[in-house]
């Protein structure tokens, strides 16, 4: 009885995070694609401090695929069938994310001045979006942990009843 009550809370906290995961994903994007050419110079600032060059003649494009990207991750986090894969998405998505902004963030002469996470609509310094980064990395863990400990439940349960 216990484990059934246990269970039901963490189900709920695991939607509440595919939830929060899917607005923040959709709310991102489209403030990107507002506008694409602003955002493209953040890409091309980003280049330019880890040092790649080669993508400057890309960064539009680039700034037209990471928009559709995250618009796609963030539908998907309310389609049921899509969650089984971007239960590892996630993770994966925001340690690049934290990785660049931690570089932006000790980069010794100043770094980039708004990340560009949210476009032009809300503007983040450089250790704010380290840290919001950090935590969305600690809640995809957080979602990752919840549907391993629920895979195995269900692998136990269905070993054990034959």
């Amino acid at each position: 009885m216990i484990f059934s009550i246990y269970n039901i809370k963490v189900k709920h906290l695991k939607q509440i995070l595919f939830f929060a995961f899917g607005a923040i994903f959709i709310f991102s994007a489209i403030s990107k694609a507002i506008n694409i050419p602003s955002f493209s110079q953040v890409i091309n600032s980003y280049c330019g401090l880890l040092g790649i060059d080669g993508l400057y003649s890309f960064t539009r494009l680039l700034a037209i695929t990471i928009c559709a990207f995250e618009f796609l991750i963030g539908i998907g986090a309310f389609i049921k069938p899509c969650q089984r894969v971007l239960i590892w998405v996630y993770p994966a998505v925001m340690a690049f994310f934290v990785y660049i902004t931690y570089i932006n963030y000790t980069d010794l002469y100043g770094g980039i001045e708004s990340c560009g996470c949210f476009g032009e609509l809300i503007h983040f310094t450089p250790a704010s979006s380290f840290y919001k980064n950090i935590v969305l990395l600690g809640l995809s863990l957080i979602l990752l942990a919840i549907h391993l400990w629920q895979a195995s439940m269900y692998r136990k349960s269905r070993y054990e009843n034959g």
